[in-house]
């Protein structure tokens, strides 16, 4: 799940809306951490004004991820999976018990895929592994350590496509094709993810319930891309440097770009402590929530950036090299470097 948005509000790492197992998944600049669904046991949608009862999040609402956890029941699933665009995908799922009182128990899934993006000369490349084990000393006691580790060489296509040529004609009367990539044949974006953590709880008497989850989590990023970003007529672009030398009546016949090099080492540490009391007041019963949550999160970033145009006439009527070096050559023309 790499982006979702609800009720209007984006609900990506950035804007504190992903949760996973309960615990932000904090993201910042082009570094978001992504959960392989069939890695999940379920997912829990909050929608309306009420998910800010978990803090700093965006009233849209917000989703928490469950990551799958070690049954005592035995479990033993191998999956293939074939599809379009040059699908093809193993996954496994296997959990049990290590003793005759379930006392130990495992879980042990990961999957393998690669695929084609609708989008020509963008691939899909998914390598990950999530084993996790529980100590149950008794009813009152659990204990589950889980981990996750994510590697992913190509994540696919990141490009934003104009609305002319794409819902609107472009100005010769041409649309662009469906599977039209406005970047360059180079383009790369590859994403690898470790978290470890642990979620524990123990009932110390029918009053009294602490429940604790933690974890740690460090994510890279690395990309060389080309995108577009609009036509120089639309009011976001008209007046930025590339297209700001324009005249108007040219501005809509060309497409703004930009480029980014960008390099960053994410780590992440939470932790989210809580305390349960139940009581009655006459004949009237309570269930009371306090706790409190610490979270310490560190991006070392190390970008390039530029920018260019290009007339969106030779979307189509220029080869593809011709396309990308013209670009390349305007971008050399006006870089810019961002460190933290």
């Amino acid at each position: 799940m790499d982006y979702l948005i609800i009720r209007g509000f984006a609900a990506d790492g950035q804007s504190q809306n992903n949760y996973l197992n309960g615990l932000k998944m904090q993201g910042n600049f082009y570094n978001d951490a992504v959960i392989d669904p069939y890695m999940l046991e379920r997912a829990e949608v909050m929608r309306g004004p009420v998910s800010v009862l978990y803090g700093k999040s965006s009233p849209g609402g917000l989703l928490n991820m469950v990551s799958k956890r070690p049954t005592t029941e035995p479990l033993k699933e191998v999956q293939f999976k074939m599809g379009t665009d040059s699908l093809f995908q193993t996954g496994f799922d296997f959990s049990d018990a290590l003793d005759e009182d379930g006392v130990y128990s495992y879980r042990l899934t990961g999957l393998a895929r690669s695929a084609n993006a609708q989008q020509d000369r963008a691939e899909e490349q998914r390598y990950a592994i999530a084993p996790a084990f529980t100590w149950r000393p008794d009813e009152k006691t659990n204990f589950t350590l889980l981990s996750y580790f994510q590697n992913e060489p190509e994540t696919g296509y990141y490009g934003w496509l104009p609305k002319e040529g794409t819902v609107e004609p472009l100005p010769n009367g041409k649309r662009l094709p469906t599977d039209f990539n406005e970047g360059a044949k180079n383009n790369t974006y590859s994403r690898n993810e470790k978290m470890v953590g642990y979620s524990f709880d123990h009932e110390f008497n029918d009053t009294f319930t602490v429940r604790q989850n933690l974890r740690y989590a460090e994510n890279k990023v690395a990309q060389n891309s080309v995108y577009g970003y609009g036509v120089c007529s639309d009011s976001a672009n008209a007046n930025s440097k590339q297209c700001a030398a324009l005249a108007p009546a040219d501005k809509g016949h060309y497409l703004a770009r930009k480029y980014v090099v960008d390099d960053e080492k994410l780590q992440n540490f939470t932790v989210d402590t809580q305390l349960q009391s139940k009581f009655a007041t006459g004949e009237v019963d309570h269930i009371l929530l306090t706790g409190v949550d610490f979270m310490r999160m560190r991006n070392d970033i190390n970008a390039w950036f530029g920018y260019g145009r290009l007339r969106t006439s030779a979307l189509i009527s220029t080869t593809r090299c011709t396309l990308i070096s013209t670009l390349l050559r305007k971008i050399r023309q006006h870089p810019a470097r961002t460190r933290f």
